[in-house]
């Protein structure tokens, strides 16, 4: 855990891993940083190799959960490699693979970062989730919060495919066609959350 850090996106400001959302001094998002070197130090390839199947077991000291956090997985990651032998003739790549993120458990790589968020969540005594998506992160953000047992809020915009959407509306506990602001969007989700969350409480 002290080997990863927070770093604003737009001003540089820099926290631990415990900061939320967004950053304090501008609003802005934050990217996680990690010491690699440290890392290295810590676990070798090798030990890598060696670990279990699964994105948490393999990974642990590159995702920002202190040891011993309760994690919110469905199996997430450890997905297959598959050859791909005339994209790569075509490129002129003589080993070439594709990344077979659709055998997560919701059919994207969405699962990877909800299951880090719902679980850095649950680690901040955190019973609800909002989040703005075009499809995929809401079928994803639906599935783990409801495996959580916790209420989520999704916005999705116009534009999203029905298909991909139409999973998470029958998890969610609001959901609602926004318009194409992605930024308004996420404003209306985090509002909708804290007020009905302030409705239960009071």
């Amino acid at each position: 855990m002290a080997d990863v850090w927070l770093r604003c996106s737009a001003c540089g400001m820099e926290g631990d891993a415990d900061l939320i959302h967004r950053c304090p001094s501008c609003g802005e998002p934050l990217d996680v940083c990690y010491d690699l070197a440290a890392v290295r130090r810590r676990v070798s390839p090798a030990q890598i190799a060696s670990r279990p199947r699964g994105m948490w077991a393999r990974h642990r000291e590159l995702l920002p959960l202190p040891d011993g956090a309760p994690l919110d997985s469905l199996g997430e990651g450890s997905t297959p490699l598959v050859p791909a032998p005339r994209l790569g003739a075509l490129l002129g790549v003589s080993h070439l693979y594709r990344k077979l993120e659709s055998a997560n458990s919701t059919g994207s790589f969405k699962d990877r970062q909800i299951s880090v968020a719902v679980s850095k969540a649950r680690a901040h005594g955190r019973s609800a989730f909002a989040i703005t998506s075009s499809g995929n992160a809401a079928a994803a953000a639906a599935a783990y919060s409801s495996r959580r047992g916790a209420r989520c809020f999704v916005w999705v915009g116009d534009t999203a495919p029905r298909p991909k959407v139409r999973p998470a509306s029958r998890q969610v506990a609001h959901g609602t066609s926004g318009g194409r602001d992605a930024g308004a969007s996420r404003g209306a989700a985090a509002r909708e959350s804290s007020a009905s969350t302030r409705r239960r409480d009071g």
